[in-house]
């Protein structure tokens, strides 16, 4: 997600992160869905983009290191 690239994960692997599926991840819960979605994202690499771009701006905002530090600096 750092990197700008979609993301297709299960509903455990998403819980604890600020996303959105279907916006900014998709999330898929069985083999078959998950290849599906998968196949979905490199069969349209402009959406497929799109979401990565969404994903990597608001991770930025809420998970970089300076916001970490912050929260860190903060509890102290």
């Amino acid at each position: 997600m750092a990197q700008g690239k979609p993301v297709v994960a299960t509903t455990i692997a998403a819980e604890g992160i600020d996303v959105t599926p279907e916006e900014n991840i998709l999330i898929a819960d069985d083999p078959k869905e998950f290849a599906e979605k998968i196949v979905y994202l490199l069969n349209h690499g402009q959406i497929a983009g799109e979401m990565g771009r969404r994903r990597e701006s608001s991770l930025q905002e809420k998970y970089s290191w300076d916001v970490i530090a912050d929260d860190i600096h903060g509890d102290i």
